[in-house]
């Protein structure tokens, strides 16, 4: 059996090397350059513009179905032309309109996109909701009873009292721990 010896010049040895440990620099160059790009944020915003959309489908569709399945069962539903529970009932519709906007702007200023995913899509969604309602019907139609205090109310009601609590107590604990 012959043996093939293959005699590399010192040179070409000395060459790969070099080029061995500029295409180590070259990476981790590379992965330098990389980790300043802040790829976390930008899949997390996404993720949470995600979620938020998901959950206010889900609760548009949520009150909606039910109001729909209630009035086709012939449950007595009542318009309501005020705010949530019945309050402000006979207020013009601009000063309705001016609350859903304020809800608006309060969710722009605190992007809805980063923080509060889950709470902010009920929000949307329940307000939504009721805004097609305002639309379609000139109120909201409220059906759910409230026991001892003579009040109607909707799933959306709940939905929008809920989430404002919600976000506001983990806004509060956000503040006192520094972390918003």
């Amino acid at each position: 059996m012959t043996r093939w010896r293959v005699l590399i010049p010192r040179s070409s040895i000395w060459m790969k090397e070099r080029m061995v440990l500029t295409v180590k620099r070259a990476n981790r160059f590379l992965l330098n350059v990389c980790s300043l790009i802040p790829r976390q944020p930008a899949m997390s915003k996404n993720r949470n513009l995600f979620l938020c959309s998901v959950t206010a489908a889900i609760f548009l569709g949520v009150d909606q179905g039910s109001k729909f399945l209630v009035q086709s069962r012939g449950v007595y539903v009542e318009i309501n032309r005020g705010i949530s529970f019945g309050l402000l009932n006979g207020f013009p519709l601009i000063f309705v309109l001016s609350i859903f906007l304020l809800v608006l702007a309060i969710a722009g200023y605190h992007s809805i996109g980063r923080q509060f995913p889950i709470e902010w899509g009920v929000l949307i969604g329940s307000a939504t909701s009721n805004l097609v309602d305002r639309i379609i019907f000139g109120g909201v139609r409220d059906w759910l009873p409230i026991p001892f205090l003579h009040l109607n109310n909707n799933i959306a009601d709940w939905g929008i009292t809920l989430s404002l609590i919600w976000i506001s107590v983990q806004l509060w604990h956000a503040r006192d721990s520094n972390t918003v």
